[in-house]
C-alpha cells in the first residue's frame, strides 16, 4: 500500500486469496438477500493489516498479486 507515492506497509501474511473471495461472496448474497445488492463503486474493507491512517487529502494506491492496482483519492 501506498500513500501520495511512499510505500506505507506491506502485508506479508493474512488471509489466503480464496478465503477473502468466498467472504465477499458471501457477503454479496447476504446484501442482496435483503434487497441491499452491492453496487459498483461500493468498497469493502476486508480487514486492517497495517493500522489506521489519516488519509484526508491524500491518493492510496493498493496493488495485491493478482488483482488490478486499486487507487482512490481521500477528500
Amino acid at each position: 500500500m501506498s500513500v501520495d507515492g511512499a510505500e506505507i506497509g506491506r502485508a506479508a501474511a493474512g488471509a489466503a486469496t480464496q478465503a477473502v473471495l468466498r467472504s465477499l461472496a458471501w457477503l454479496a448474497n447476504h446484501a442482496s438477500a435483503r434487497s441491499l445488492p452491492l453496487k459498483q463503486g461500493d468498497v469493502i474493507i476486508t480487514g486492517a493489516r497495517i493500522g489506521a491512517l489519516p488519509l484526508n487529502g491524500k491518493t492510496v494506491l493498493v496493488e495485491a498479486e493478482g488483482f488490478e492496482p486499486v487507487s482512490a483519492r481521500f477528500e
